[in-house]
């Protein structure tokens, strides 16, 4: 039982509406640039600084941090449309990012970017996922 301002609820009646819950198209659009935005730094600061986003931990961090702030920029929890929008927006972020510091599009096309960029996005969307 959940005590409420009226008495003492089940929880299930005492969970708040389901269009409290959803998302409206603003928290979408916030969360999904918030995301774009964090992983185009990233991606430009770790090709500046490192050569690029690889090995096995930069890709868990990062996708942590941008699955961190979508859902910041979301406020209302996880939602699974979140949690797929996070992940592209990581994933053309860690793209967007070399392309802006100069490296060639052609060079993103090698294995060990891709995988670590999925991995990113992966971690991003497992964060959010409801």
């Amino acid at each position: 039982m959940k005590v409420s301002s009226v008495g003492m609820k089940c929880p299930e009646c005492a969970a708040p509406p389901a269009s409290a819950r959803r998302p409206n198209t603003l928290g979408y659009v916030r969360a999904g640039i918030y995301s774009l935005v964090v992983a185009t730094v990233l991606g430009a600061a770790l090709t500046v600084l490192i050569g690029g986003i690889g090995g096995f931990l930069l890709p868990l961090l990062v996708g942590l941090a941008t699955g961190v702030v979508a859902a910041g920029g979301f406020k209302r929890g996880r939602d699974r449309g979140l949690a797929i929008l996070a992940a592209a927006c990581t994933f053309i972020g860690l793209a967007a990012g070399p392309i802006l510091v100069g490296v060639p599009a052609a060079a993103l096309l090698n294995g060990r970017f891709i995988i670590s960029a999925a991995v990113a996005a992966f971690v991003a969307a497992f964060r959010l996922w409801e």
